[in-house]
C-alpha cells in the first residue's frame, strides 16, 4: 500500500479521478528495481504490472533469428503489463526488465482483476439501470485505466474523461 501522492509519479495514474487514486492506492506497492531486474519473461505468465515512477522499463522482443529486439521503452509516462490489465491474456510476446534503475509501483495480478471488479460490483448495486457506453464512467477506475493505457500505448495524448 502506498500513500496517494506517490501515484502522482507516474503520469498515466495522474489521470484517474482523485477518488479513485485513494482508492487503487491500496492495491499498489513500491518496489525498487535493479539495473537488469527481469519483470516477466516471453510465453510465461505475468504476476505483476508496473507503473514507472523513476527509470525506465524495457519491452524486448524475440526474432526469428533468436536476437532480441528492443520495441518499447517506458519511463513515468505509462506502464508495463497492459495485456493483463486489458484482460487479454496472462502471458506476454515479449520480455520486460529495468533498463535504468529506479522505482516502480508494482500491481499484483489478483489486484488488477479486483480492480476490474469492483467498479462493475459498484456500478451493480448503485444504479438500477445496466451500464452503456454512454454512462458515466468517472467512478470506474479499471474503465479510467484502460482507456489512458489505450492512449499511452497508440501514443495519444491522456486526457481525462473530464477534459
Amino acid at each position: 500500500m502506498v500513500d496517494v501522492e506517490t501515484l502522482a509519479g507516474n503520469r498515466l495514474l495522474t489521470t484517474i479521478p482523485e477518488s479513485e487514486r485513494e482508492r487503487l492506492a491500496g492495491e499498489l506497492e513500491l518496489v525498487s528495481l535493479g539495473l537488469k531486474a527481469s519483470l516477466y519473461r516471453e510465453n510465461e505468465p505475468i504476476e505483476y504490472v508496473y507503473f514507472p515512477i523513476s527509470g525506465v522499463l524495457s519491452l524486448v522482443s524475440k526474432m526469428d533469428d533468436g536476437r532480441g529486439i528492443e520495441v518499447a521503452t517506458i519511463g513515468d509516462e505509462g506502464m508495463v503489463g497492459l495485456p493483463v490489465f486489458l484482460q487479454a491474456t496472462r502471458t506476454s510476446a515479449h520480455t520486460a526488465f529495468a533498463q535504468i534503475p529506479g522505482q516502480s509501483l508494482q500491481m499484483a495480478l489478483r489486484n488488477v482483476q479486483r480492480v476490474h471488479r469492483q467498479p462493475a460490483e459498484r456500478a451493480a448495486a448503485h444504479r438500477p439501470q445496466p451500464l452503456h457506453p454512454g454512462a458515466d464512467v468517472d467512478d470506474r477506475t479499471g474503465g479510467c485505466l484502460q482507456r489512458a493505457a489505450l492512449r499511452a500505448a497508440a501514443r495519444l495524448p491522456v486526457a481525462t474523461d473530464n477534459a
